[in-house]
């Protein structure tokens, strides 16, 4: 959760056994989600490997292995300094992801001289910036849309809403949407935020969608309608911004295909945009676009109570109104967050995302 909701890596530790294989859901919504983790794992003694030792019946670097993008088992101790510095790097690096390391009990209790090399650090190496003619071209086909939309997912999630995209969004005058139950990449008050993309889904449905996308930080799959062309039109112009060069076009072909951090790609996008497009027609698009997010809950005119129970809708806006500024709520299932979600107004919401949700 706290990597999820900060961008920053969360660092956990899990027994031997049964300990590492609870952990296993967290490893796969880590690495599905691209949240940077640590997972810390004991193990027995490296001697009694393929003697029915307690809690050493599995190997836990190899089933954890699919599921990170690296794990590994620590053999000397005097290597623990290094492979730790190299986990977190490998964790934050690139495309985001859990990675673990097993410490056996024998490791850990072996003593050590501590006049060996010196202690590394875990400085990260700068993110990669977009090319010069991406950015070029990515400017020349958002500014020729007449109706294009900001789809900003998970790579620009932070303890604080993204600067980067904020200053874009009012450069281009484009209204923002987030994949997902919306996470904080824009002030949930500002007047560009669209919120959830199922308002983008509805004016699709309407004919009215984006004649152009920019995806940064976010994937094309559920959220974003698949290769179904529901959420963003089929005949849309899309640039895709992602880390993973493997992940662009993947579900759906790219225009413009960027392999680049979100954040220094919005950066470049916005120096190279020339003057703010406040015409008519693109302020009437930013107005319907970012109107979808006012729409009343279709169970806004429900009563309170259904055959003597409180109706779901009408209980958790009353949770979520007398909470105080600065509050954090965490939500989890697919009912109560549906729920909250559309009780968000009534919250008052400075950032939102899937976990957790801040308050104003």
């Amino acid at each position: 959760g706290y990597a999820r909701s900060t961008g920053r890596i969360g660092v956990a530790f899990a027994t031997a056994g049964a300990g590492f294989t609870n952990a296993l859901a967290g490893l796969g919504v880590s690495y599905a989600d691209r949240s940077p983790l640590l997972l810390i794992t004991s193990s027995p003694p490296q001697r009694e490997v393929e003697t029915n030792a307690v809690q050493g019946f599995i190997d836990q670097t190899a089933i954890a292995t699919p599921l990170t993008k690296w794990a590994h088992r620590v053999t000397t101790p005097t290597e623990i300094p290094r492979l730790v510095a190299l986990a977190v790097r490998t964790a934050l690096t690139g495309v985001p992801g859990p990675v673990l390391l097993d410490l056996p009990v024998d490791v850990l209790f072996r003593r050590v001289r501590m006049d060996g090399p010196p202690q590394p650090d875990v400085r990260l190496p700068y993110s990669p910036a977009p090319a010069p003619e991406a950015v070029e071209e990515a400017v020349e086909l958002l500014r020729s849309a007449r109706r294009p939309a900001v789809v900003a997912g998970g790579g620009l999630r932070g303890i604080a809403p993204s600067a980067a995209l904020v200053a874009f969004a009012e450069k281009a005058n484009v209204p923002v949407f987030h994949p997902g139950m919306i996470v904080g990449a824009m002030p949930a008050d500002h007047a560009l935020n669209a919120w959830a993309v199922r308002g983008l889904a509805a004016l699709t449905g309407k004919g009215r969608g984006p004649d152009a996308v920019l995806l940064v930080g976010a994937r094309f799959g559920f959220y974003l309608g698949g290769r179904g062309g529901g959420t963003v039109p089929l005949d849309a112009k899309v640039v895709q911004v992602d880390l993973d060069g493997a992940e662009i076009g993947r579900i759906r072909p790219a225009d413009v295909g960027i392999v680049a951090d979100a954040t220094r790609t919005l950066q470049a996008l916005t120096a190279a945009w020339g003057p703010t497009d406040d015409s008519e027609e693109r302020t009437a698009w930013v107005a319907t676009a970012t109107g979808v997010r006012a729409r009343p809950s279709p169970f806004a005119d429900e009563p309170e109570h259904v055959k003597g129970r409180l109706h779901p809708y009408h209980g958790v806006r009353a949770a979520v109104r007398p909470l105080d500024p600065g509050a954090t709520r965490v939500e989890d299932g697919g009912e109560i967050a549906a729920w909250v979600t559309m009780a968000l107004p009534e919250a008052r919401p400075e950032t939102i995302g899937l976990s957790p949700l801040r308050l104003a």
